[in-house]
């Protein structure tokens, strides 16, 4: 951590990965040996919250709250006459305090290159945007699943809990989750953000 007054650096970890700020900036999470860390930046101290094998240490996030965060852990199954191995991932929601976790969802990620666009949570914390899987899913805390349609994918939230923003071929759509309403924004085929 940089402070950008002083020009102090306060050393975390001595190899790179992925860190993200808790929504109140008073804590980090990383993921390092498939075990959720976190570190309190007054106090400088870093701990162990949960640990699963096949955790992912590019899919997790911070709810809203900062009280929950999302992970994501993968098995990778045999490979059969060098076809894609399969590969099952499960959702899962790890309490920030106590490190008590719960699974969402299993489902199998497609094997392409994703980034951390495709795992957001939802504005007010109910939902994850999972766009690992083909088609894209959004699983809710209450478990319910809404799949996307073939061809679509998902960019993200809109400003309310309800609204989605996607893509496909034809443009560029927000779509409303509560009243199943979906608006064209843009007719610019599969834009890229």
């Amino acid at each position: 951590i940089v402070d950008l007054v002083s020009g102090s650096i306060q050393e975390i970890e001595q190899r790179p990965m992925l860190a993200i700020w808790s929504p109140d900036y008073d804590e980090l999470a990383f993921i390092r040996d498939e075990t959720l860390y976190i570190q309190d930046v007054a106090d400088q101290e870093s701990t162990p919250v949960f640990t699963q094998p096949g955790l992912e240490n590019l899919f997790f996030d911070w709810s809203p709250n900062g009280q929950q965060l999302a992970v994501v852990s993968t098995v990778i199954g045999e490979s059969i006459d060098g076809s894609y191995p399969p590969i099952t991932s499960t959702l899962r929601i790890v309490d920030a305090r106590n490190g008590t976790q719960r699974p969402l969802e299993s489902f199998s990620i497609v094997p392409i290159e994703h980034d951390r666009r495709e795992f957001q949570w939802s504005v007010d914390g109910t939902a994850v945007f999972v766009g690992l899987t083909w088609p894209n899913h959004i699983y809710t805390l209450a478990g319910e699943q809404i799949s996307l349609k073939d061809g679509d994918r998902g960019l993200g939230w809109g400003y309310n809990e309800s609204q989605f923003i996607i893509n496909n071929e034809n443009g560029l759509f927000i779509i409303d989750l509560h009243n199943q309403r979906t608006e064209q924004i843009d007719d610019a085929g599969t834009p890229s953000t």
